[in-house]
């Protein structure tokens, strides 16, 4: 019991990075939607860690959340994060904004990028690199990102612009966010224009010494919602399209250009002995247009290319959960998912107390099995990167915290197993 309990104070630490445009009422819901939650946990990338997690949603409008951590552990790492999310901008009511702060100094991590002597041939993170090329560094960052996003009025959009759902034990009753009538975005579901102005630093220690990287710049896309209910969909396709433009606003900052797109697709099965039953597929991409492009400081070349964090990688958290964060990186990517989630009517944390005595209510648990396909390339050719792709599957824990999914997912590649624990699902 008490491995389940810090299990579950872990990872409500990133259950609170939500970006749900709806408001939620139930049955089981409170007034107060505020928590405080001080915890120890450890990570291998971490070691013994302390932190503390204020999360609150609807403290400034009904659909907006707002999220603020502290975390301090004894490898050195120190970090700090502060997000709000779908605040309503007065007189506009179709604009949100969506601001977040992030700044950390940490103390080990493995970065699979920039030349390393031990493989004088390869190059770090392409898809036939080895597992072992990668350096583990100290490295300060600073991350600030203003979201914006714009409602357009087509479909279900034109007269929902904030969508009231109703849910009975984490399962959406009314105010479905989509009609999902077909993939027309004119007649159905929410389509939202999308920018962000963004700035990144960050100093990273390698043994050969320290380099600095700064970028500036906006993205700009479309987001196309016709799905049932955005935090756990069961049917329905989603669709985004997004263009990054990093820009030299001074002489310390590396400009690039990328693209992005995405595709979901959600198949409800209907089924008498689990509570809900849903495949899940996705399909997803980046290509890296300045890749090749360069500028030269005295007689050194310097890339237009983004950080392996940002640019086209596989790894981590949302793809390719059974390979290390980034352990792929290049200048394309593609990656084909697939899920089999189901929501069991058994519920165990229904009625825990303690739970309740923090304001954590748990709907559902559901169960997933998960596998992934797919490859980084040096350029975007079709042909290419559907040639000797990488592989992995595995087996996932969710559960629904105060109408926030919260993700555990066990992957298994041909290297070392990995766990990742987040917000949301992985697509």
């Amino acid at each position: 019991m008490q491995k389940t309990l810090a299990l579950l104070l872990i990872i409500i630490l990133f259950a609170t990075n939500a970006k749900s445009q709806d408001i939620y009422s139930s049955q089981d819901s409170t007034k107060s939607n505020t928590v405080v939650i001080p915890f120890a946990f450890y990570l291998k990338s971490f070691g013994l860690a302390g932190a503390v997690n204020i999360a609150s949603r609807n403290f400034i409008q009904e659909q907006a959340t707002s999220t603020l951590v502290g975390i301090v552990s004894t490898n050195g790492t120190k970090y700090l994060y502060w997000d709000s999310h779908n605040i309503q901008v007065p007189f506009i009511p179709r604009l949100f904004l969506s601001p977040n702060v992030n700044i950390a100094s940490y103390g080990a991590l493995d970065l699979y990028n920039g030349p390393n002597p031990k493989f004088p041939s390869e190059t770090a993170g392409n898809n036939s690199s080895s597992k072992d090329n990668f350096y583990r560094i100290e490295s300060q960052k600073q991350e600030i990102e203003l979201l914006f996003k714009f409602l357009l009025p087509t479909g279900y959009g034109k007269k929902h612009i904030v969508n009231k759902i109703e849910l009975e034990e984490g399962i959406p009753t009314k105010g479905i966010s989509s009609l999902n009538k077909g993939w027309n975005p004119f007649t159905n579901g929410r389509t939202f224009v999308e920018s962000s102005l963004f700035y990144q630093n960050q100093d990273i220690d390698f043994p050969f010494g320290e380099v600095n990287k700064k970028y500036a710049g906006y993205n700009i896309g479309l987001n196309c919602e016709n799905i049932d209910f955005k935090d756990n969909p069961s049917k329905g396709v989603q669709f985004y399209y997004k263009f990054w433009n990093a820009i030299k606003i001074s002489d310390k900052t590396i400009p690039w250009t990328m693209h992005e797109i995405s595709i979901s697709k959600y198949f409800s099965i209907p089924t008498d002995f689990f509570r809900q039953q849903v495949i899940a597929i996705n399909a997803w991409s980046r290509n890296t247009d300045s890749w090749n492009d360069f500028h030269t400081e005295g007689t050194k070349k310097i890339y237009h290319r983004p950080s392996p964090a940002t640019g086209a990688n596989l790894g981590g958290r949302y793809r390719f959960r059974g390979f290390p964060e980034a352990r792929f990186n290049d200048a394309s990517a593609l990656l084909y998912s697939m899920e089999y989630r189901i929501i069991p009517k058994w519920n165990p944390f229904k009625d825990w107390g303690l739970l309740k005595k923090i304001n954590v209510n748990i709907d559902w648990i559901q169960f997933v099995a998960f596998m992934e396909t797919g490859r980084v390339a040096s350029k975007w050719d079709l042909k290419t990167l559907h040639s000797n792709m990488k592989h992995d599957y595995g087996l996932g824990f969710r559960l629904l915290a105060n109408q926030m999914v919260i993700r555990v997912d066990a992957g298994i590649s041909n290297e070392e197993p990995q766990i990742q624990m987040f917000i949301g699902h992985a697509f």
